[in-house]
């Protein structure tokens, strides 16, 4: 065992209130602007800014904010448009609800934590069995 002293590290996180209020504005200004827009838009728009915020800050302590920013915006906007168009899809899917007898699949939450097939009338919404 060597008798070398301990080395301590000590690691500061500078906070920059100017950065964080720009993204909290370019935040504003997003969200404002996403009420005309469908799911995949807003999506990207959002993971564009967040990503840009997050990237610029990580990129700041890098020693690049401009790259960071930029690399940010491209993944969350990419990520962002994915998880909004499937929202778009789900929407779809919901607008289809197609009246008579359709068999869904539904989850017994409080009790066996089970998922099983049942046939509902979506008009009436009687359960006439298990399908």
């Amino acid at each position: 065992m060597s008798s070398q002293p301990r080395r301590t590290v000590r690691v500061t996180v500078r906070r920059h209130p100017r950065a964080e209020r720009v993204a909290l504005l370019a935040a504003t200004v997003v969200l404002s602007a996403c009420a005309s827009l469908n799911k995949k838009e807003q999506g990207a728009l959002i993971g564009a800014g967040v990503g840009s915020a997050v990237g610029a800050v990580i990129g700041n302590q890098t020693g690049s904010t401009a790259r960071g920013a930029i690399i940010g915006a491209v993944v969350g906007g990419a990520a962002g448009t994915i998880i909004g168009h499937q929202m778009d899809q789900q929407a779809k899917e919901l607008k289809q609800n197609i009246a008579g007898r359709q068999p869904e699949r539904w989850f017994h939450h409080a009790g066996c934590r089970r998922w099983f097939t049942v046939e509902r009338d979506t008009t009436t919404n009687e359960i006439h069995g298990l399908a």
